[in-house]
């Protein structure tokens, strides 16, 4: 640390970084080590662990000079200095070679010094002792002196070189340097202490050789960065801004910090940051629009990221890119003169654009890119009102180019106030707009044209390196225009303000400005609108295949506008055109509101039309603003913006303004020209986010005074905060919800009664929908409908059980007899009564959704279709309770004892069956019971005869069910015995003698014939 007392009577102070030694005096105020002078700049060698070597700029009363401290680290002391004194000089002086001896500023004229060493700095090696070091001397008149001669200087060892000399230009004195590199190569950045009140800029300077003898080139900021407005400067020519430079450590962005209140010399020089209670000091200025501010380019252009010095009036307009990672916020400053300076605002989640910072989401991390002022000087009046536009139909879909302009209807000024960047407000150049502008747009990249208040037309081709203006201004025939579109290909579209509009016609069109003579057609046929106020006009994204173009209008004195359509070459009359009238068809639940219509975009994909409103002006409690929308029509062609009218058509949403705040304080979206912006068209797989600001004063919640004057601090209630901005995020127009019940699935059907099995129907949630619609039909075009849940004109919505797991059931034989609107509905999840569906007959169903989380009414597309199919049956004749018995069939009469088999019809997939015998009706005495998974049953006993028997079955698995029907059957009666033959009497004993002797003889005889033959 470097001290200065004004007389030369300054120190360094050093502390070790480890321990807790406190600051050590190095004694540079005393011999022997004294060099006796005040410490303007000190900074340690990047090599310090090694070469230990601490580089000083000091003055004293006489000159400024550098020198370097060669020290004990261990210690903490100082050991010698690189460049001892001599008889002639203290080390280096910091000057010019061809000036003579102590001509650099002395202590009391140096009101600032700056030093900067190369990454490879070594104190202790002289061929790598190269130092950069700034002076300033300003004083407002003649640089102190003419002995206090500043500027940049490199120092290679003990040699000196000028790198910018400003010891002549009074106005121009370095503030601080900035260097990034090495010995060899490298880059400095440097910050005038003075800039330029009416631009509010500070100037600061770039070279990307440095080391160049003698004199590098040096680059000045493109766009400089902004410090030097406010009261203090009173708009003079030049005025303090004081640009103090850094790098970032690995070189990719460049720093600048700007203020009005700077050092000075001699012992006071803080007293400008402290507070005077009676000069308001503190080192701050009201509206000098001060910051702190980064490069990406080396200094080429610099955006404004925090700490900024201005007023947030009021925000103007608002210009999301079409891709939605980046939005253009403009605001005004009403402060006058050169306290009141504009700003436009980037917010990105785009690496290409905030890199190398991260890409967070939208509204997290703003840069101011753009300061103007909404007028021609800054000394005179100001419309404070600016315009942004980027080029639309998705043909830059990054907002690369993006254009900025002051609103002026009441023709202030004699000429337009125009500026535009290529490369996403990072630079920006005038355009030369021939008359006071009333509203602007791009047809594409290259082509954009100005609307004037009279209806002047001015078309400005991109010649590659500028924007022409050769081409003269184009008669519109709307004496008094509102709005402008314009479509690829020179189709341009005006609409008129309210003043022509209620007595003449609403729109002029022009087929052919890619013409040499191009020329406009009042749309005479069309007439005017019932509303008759300030037209917005756009083209229906289609338009070179449909030629369908759309406008709405605001009547603040009828409170009252609409949205209509009409083609330029078969003009309707707007009244037979009005797609929110009643008698053309329009419904909605609650909707469309005909109150005065502010704006109006197109979703380039999707055909979802947005047109926003606000009642009275926005100005009574209650009288919210929001947008109303419809969406593609659906697969017949009903209730899009293109649809017939009055049939079938046009369904409106109504999005009403949400917050707790809003009844408190009411919302305007009535911004002039147009109040609307979206984003997000350009696929189907992305959805569209609005914007819309409050058109009010800004009132944040903590005001800027807050933060450096405690005493004066002033904090906004929540209920008064107000010209905010709004945004909504339409996930749900460009597709429906998607469906999970399986297509062509096949329900089960009892094959002998006819009965259909339930149908479950399931679906993703979408989005953050919670409430739905559901039609089921006997058609694919759903011409014949059983379930019409919410007619589109309707409140009625379907709210399944489960918000996320949406899913409903058609009980088994449902009937469909009712709708959400009717008096009485089903129970739970069911979406019908019991009935019958017809079994053998395929149905067709599809979802859509009519309400979300948030609380809006909003429908979605229709899901896909799909179908299921009841198997074939017999119809149901009657009603019936479980299972069907078939035998023994009930009643049955002398059934046989002994086997005994039961059976009964299948009953919806079933696999188990309890079966139940037994001797009395009431089934209480239990002669059998099993549990079998067939259809039949075989008795292994046997029954009594002449008893009756009772049985009855029921499912088991996978679900019981009722009990069957008893049937019940009689056995058959016991036989009777009869008597049989009478018995035979015995056999007397003496015949079975008479057998037994002749049956000896034969066999002796026998014996005696084979012996006699064998003699």
């Amino acid at each position: 640390m470097g001290t200065t007392d004004g007389a030369a009577g300054g120190d360094v102070y050093v502390v070790s970084s480890a321990g807790f030694t406190g600051w050590r005096k190095q004694l540079f105020d005393a011999d022997p080590l004294g060099l006796f002078g005040d410490f303007e700049a000190i900074k340690f060698s990047p090599t310090y662990p090694s070469d230990a070597s601490l580089a000083v700029v000091f003055s004293d009363l006489t000159a400024t000079y550098y020198n370097i401290s060669q020290r004990d680290i261990d210690l903490n002391l100082h050991l010698a200095w690189a460049f001892p004194n001599t008889p002639v000089a203290k080390a280096i002086e910091v000057k010019d070679p061809i000036n003579a001896a102590l001509l650099s500023p002395a202590t009391t004229q140096l009101n600032r010094a700056d030093i900067e060493l190369p990454s490879d700095f070594s104190g202790q090696a002289a061929s790598l002792r190269r130092a950069y070091v700034s002076l300033d001397s300003y004083s407002g008149v003649d640089k102190r002196g003419a002995s206090a001669y500043d500027g940049i200087f490199r120092i290679d060892d003990t040699t000196v070189y000028t790198l910018m000399d400003t010891s002549n230009i009074v106005e121009k004195s370095i503030y601080s340097i900035a260097y990034f590199g090495t010995y060899a190569s490298g880059k400095l950045l440097a910050g005038e202490h003075r800039g330029y009140p009416c631009t509010a800029t500070v100037p600061t300077w770039f070279t990307d050789s440095p080391t160049t003898c003698p004199i590098p080139c040096w680059y000045p900021a493109l766009k400089p960065t902004t410090g030097s407005a406010g009261s203090l400067s009173a708009c003079a020519a030049n005025g303090n801004g004081g640009a103090l430079m850094g790098w970032k450590a690995d070189g990719q962005l460049a720093f600048a910090a700007t203020g009005s209140w700077l050092t000075i010399p001699g012992a006071g020089w803080y007293v400008n940051w402290i507070w005077d209670i009676a000069g308001a000091a503190f080192g701050l200025s009201f509206q000098d629009e001060a910051a702190f501010a980064v490069s990406r380019n080396n200094g080429e252009t610099w955006n404004q990221i925090a700490l900024i010095g201005t007023s947030v009036s009021k925000f103007t307009d608002i210009a999301p890119t079409p891709d939605c990672k980046t939005i253009y916020l403009a605001s005004v400053n009403t402060n006058v003169t050169c306290r009141g300076f504009d700003s436009v605002w980037r917010t990105s989640s785009n690496m290409d654009v905030v890199s190398p910072f991260p890409a967070l989401p939208l509204g997290i991390f703003w840069e101011r890119v753009l300061t103007r002022l909404t007028g021609d000087n800054c000394t005179g009046s100001q419309t404070n009102a600016a315009l942004l536009r980027i080029v639309p139909y998705c043909a830059d879909p990054t907002g690369e180019i993006v254009a900025w302009a002051v609103y002026d209807n009441d023709k202030l000024f004699n000429r337009g106030i125009a500026a535009w960047s290529p490369d996403y407000g990072d630079y920006w150049a005038n355009l030369t707009v021939r008359d006071p502008i009333q509203d602007f747009t791009f047809e594409s990249r290259t082509i954009v044209y100005f609307l004037n208040p009279d209806g002047g037309v001015q078309k400005m081709p991109y010649t590659g390196t500028s924007w022409s203006t050769s081409l003269s201004t184009v008669d519109s025939i709307i004496y008094g225009a509102h709005t402008i579109a314009a479509y690829p290909e020179g189709k341009v579209l005006v609409g008129a303000a309210t003043g022509y509009h209620t007595s003449l016609y609403a729109t002029s069109f022009s087929l052919n400005f890619n013409t040499d003579n191009p020329s406009f057609t009042v749309q005479s046929l069309a007439g005017r609108t019932e509303f008759y106020g300030d037209v917005h006009v756009a083209f229906d994204p289609m338009f070179k295949d449909n030629n369908t173009y759309f406008i709405n209008d605001e009547n603040y004195t009828l409170n009252g506008g609409s949205v209509y359509r009409n083609n330029p070459a078969a003009q309707v009359p707007f009244a037979d055109a009005d797609m929110m009238s009643d008698l053309n068809g329009a419904v909605g639940c609650n909707a469309p509101h005909q109150f005065p219509q502010t704006g109006l975009v197109l979703a380039f994909t999707g055909q979802a039309l947005y047109s926003s409103h606000v009642a009275d002006d926005g100005m009574l409690e209650g009288d919210n603003a929001g947008v109303c929308r419809t969406i593609a029509a659906d697969a017949a062609g009903n209730y899009g913006p293109l649809s017939g009218m009055p049939k079938p058509g046009i369904a409106w949403d109504c999005l009403e303004v949400g917050l707790e705040r809003a009844p408190v304080q009411p919302v305007s979206f009535s911004l002039q020209p147009t109040a609307l912006k979206a984003c997000g068209c350009c696929t189907l797989d992305t959805n569209t986010t609005l914007y819309a600001i409050d058109n009010r004063a800004y009132v944040a919640v903590t005001h800027i005074l807050d933060w450096h004057f405690t005493p004066m601090a002033i904090t906004i209630p929540a209920a008064q905060q107000q010209g905010m901005i709004w945004g909504f995020t339409d996930c749900l127009a460009k597709k429906g919800p998607a469906l999970i019940t399986e297509d062509k699935a096949l329900i089960g059907c009892d094959p002998v009664s006819g009965r259909a099995q339930e149908v479950n129907l399931c679906w993703e949630q979408l989005c953050v929908a919670n409430g739905y619609d559901i039609e089921i039909a006997k058609t694919a075009t759903f011409a014949i409908k059983i379930i019409d849940w919410a007619s589109e004109n309707g409140c009625g919505l379907l709210e399944p059980a489960s918000v996320t797991e949406p899913c409903v059931f058609f009980p088994a034989g449902g009937g469909a007899s009712f709708n959400a609107e009717s008096d009485t509905a089903a129970m739970g999840s069911a979406i019908a009564f019991y009935g019958n569906l017809e079994c053998g007959h395929t149905y067709f169903w599809r979802v859509k959704v009519r309400r979300c989380a948030t609380t809006q009414l909003i429908r979605s597309p229709w899901s896909e279709t799909r179908s299921f199919t009841v198997k074939a049956g017999l119809p149901v004749t009657t009603p019936y309770y479980g299972p069907q018995l078939l035998a023994p069939n009930n009643g049955c009469l002398g059934c046989p004892v002994q086997p005994v088999s039961f059976s009964w019809s299948p009953f919806k997939e079933t696999t188990k069956y309890k079966f139940v015998l037994a001797s009395d009706a009431a089934m209480t005495q239990i002669v059998k019971e099993a549990e079998v998974a067939t259809t039949a049953f075989e008795y292994d006993g046997a029954l009594d005869y002449s008893t009756n028997y009772f049985w009855r079955i029921m499912s088991l698995e996978p679900a019981p069910s009722d009990w069957s029907a008893t049937f019940s059957f009689q056995t058959e009666a016991k036989p009777a015995v009869t008597e049989g033959p009478a018995p035979t009497p015995p056999t007397p004993i003496w015949v079975w003698v008479v057998i037994a002797i002749g049956a000896i003889l034969v066999i002796v005889t026998l014996v005696l014939i084979f012996k006699t033959r064998r003699v």
